[in-house]
Parts: structure tokens; C-alpha cells; sequence
């Protein structure tokens, strides 16, 4: 693939999960699950960033993202995934931003990407 752009989205999730009587943290495990049953072939992710800064590499890169088809994103757009909801809370948090900030600077570095592309 060409990579051209890197995407950074978030999970609109809590970052854990009550299953039964478990709470179950969020991880790409959970959101290929959650892909899967809406009838995706896969997680729609390249990368997974956890609360922690901690970063679970999952879809390959030899294979397109699967979340947005409009102006080829998918085919263009290495796919980062941060585990929370930013759209109620509004920082990132420094263990999860010092993760995301070294995979997207790995990233720039590998694929020849600026500050733009992303």
C-alpha cells in the first residue's frame, strides 16, 4: 500500500466493559468483536492505543483500513484507534497521547509522512 495519510480516531467507548460479573478492559480483542458483528471482515484498525500508552498493532498494513470509504480513506489512511470517548471526554491522556505521539512519529518516519498527512 501507498500510505498517505494516518487517522486518528477513538473507540466512543468506556474503556472498560462489564461482562457478567467481570469488568473487562476495552482492547482490540473487544473491537474486532465489535467489527465483526457489524458484519466487517476484520477490525477496521491498524493500531489500538490503550489508556496506558500501550499499543496493540492489529489490522496488517498490507491490508486496507475498514472504516470510512469516502475519498478512498480506507485504501490511503493508516488507521490509529484511541480506546475512549473523546466526544465526552475532552483530554487525552499523557500515558495514551505519549503512545499515540511514538506510533505516529514511527509512522511519518517509515512511510515518509509530515505533520499534514495526519
Amino acid at each position: 500500500m501507498e500510505w498517505q495519510k494516518v487517522v486518528v480516531h477513538h473507540s466512543a467507548s468506556p474503556i472498560s466493559v462489564r461482562r457478567g460479573k467481570d469488568i473487562i478492559p476495552v482492547n482490540a480483542a473487544m473491537i474486532r468483536e465489535w467489527h465483526l458483528t457489524k458484519g466487517w471482515s476484520d477490525i477496521g484498525y491498524h493500531f489500538i492505543i490503550l489508556p496506558d500508552g500501550h499499543c496493540e498493532e492489529r489490522r496488517p498494513l498490507y491490508r486496507p483500513g475498514a472504516h470510512c470509504n469516502v475519498s478512498y480513506r480506507n485504501f490511503i489512511g493508516i488507521w490509529i484507534c484511541l480506546v475512549e470517548n473523546f466526544s465526552e471526554l475532552e483530554e487525552v491522556p499523557e500515558a495514551q497521547l505519549n503512545g499515540l505521539t511514538d506510533k505516529l512519529v514511527s509512522l511519518m518516519a517509515a512511510f515518509h509522512l509530515s505533520l499534514q498527512d495526519i
